[in-house]
């Protein structure tokens, strides 16, 4: 069996989200632009989030245990180039429309898509919050859409971000609540890194906005993402964690007036490039 027969045609931006009737299977994917394919458990538990380029490519075998599989169509790659690379953020971590930045993550202004009651797909990054979220469709609660990741963070005391393992810099902002004062100095803020090791920060302060950029000086062997994770109970509402290209110090001066709506793009690579996917039974990682 396949999906929709023929299968179902994605423009650049576009998203799916599918429920699997069953373990296993392989989705393939054709056409001239590249793809996003996350295979989660029920809960959204990411089992493996892979990009590439559709043309040419075999068939994308599921992980055993997949519930659901996110599709997002991420646009033809740029005039000229041709994509060979594929992995966790393999396209979006390199490559942006023009004009804009090749940044993964998010802030506070970003899109995200829900993809179980605590997690979300970012631009080349999953999100997992400490509390579950729900999002609001048709006037009814759900645990699956797209969101605001500003919605998403009120009220929550620590996420958890995983970036590819490609990028050079690491940059956290942080919102001051103003609840408790003195907190800060009290300890009320908590940061970890796993997969690399980072050297810094570099501070840049805007208002009641903190931004710490980080060089990432090694990346543990083998390692393909870093997960990054900022807890605070009362001071710090997190506004962003964003990777990206070039250095910390580089970063601190460009963003010295504060982080730009968009800086992570929440379109496609470029306007153009479509893909055609289809599902087929029979076939498992």
């Amino acid at each position: 069996m396949s999906l929709n027969g023929s299968g179902i045609t994605l423009g650049a931006g576009a998203s799916h989200l599918w429920d699997l009737a069953q373990d296993g299977g392989a989705f393939t994917c054709t056409g001239d632009g590249c793809v996003r394919l996350v295979c989660t458990e029920r809960s959204g538990g990411v089992l493996a989030d892979t990009e590439f380029a559709a043309a040419g490519s075999a068939a994308y075998p599921v992980p055993a245990g997949t519930e659901m599989v996110l599709v997002q169509a991420l646009g033809a790659p740029p005039a000229g180039t041709t994509v060979t690379a594929s992995g966790f953020g393999a396209i979006t971590a390199t490559t942006a429309a023009a004009g804009q930045r090749a940044a993964v993550g998010w802030q506070n202004t970003s899109t995200l898509l829900q993809i179980g009651p605590s997690r979300f797909a970012a631009r080349g990054a999953t999100v997992h919050v400490a509390r579950a979220h729900a999002t609001r469709r048709n006037g009814q609660r759900a645990s699956y859409g797209t969101v605001a990741a500003s919605q998403v963070m009120a009220g929550q005391i620590g996420v958890e971000t995983q970036l590819p393992a490609t990028v050079t810099v690491v940059v956290i902002a942080l919102d001051a609540t103003g609840a408790v004062p003195g907190a800060a100095q009290a300890g009320d803020l908590a940061i970890g890194f796993t997969g690399g090791t980072l050297a810094g920060p570099q501070r840049v302060l805007a208002g009641n906005r903190r931004l710490l950029c980080y060089d990432v000086t090694s990346v543990d062997e083998g390692a393909t993402s870093f997960t990054v994770s900022v807890a605070s109970a009362q001071t710090w509402t997190v506004g962003g964690v964003i990777g990206t290209g070039g250095s910390a110090a580089e970063l601190a001066a460009a963003l010295a007036g504060g982080i730009p709506d968009n800086f992570v793009p929440d379109g496609p690579i470029s306007p153009g490039g479509s893909l055609t996917v289809t599902y087929t039974l029979g076939e498992t990682a």
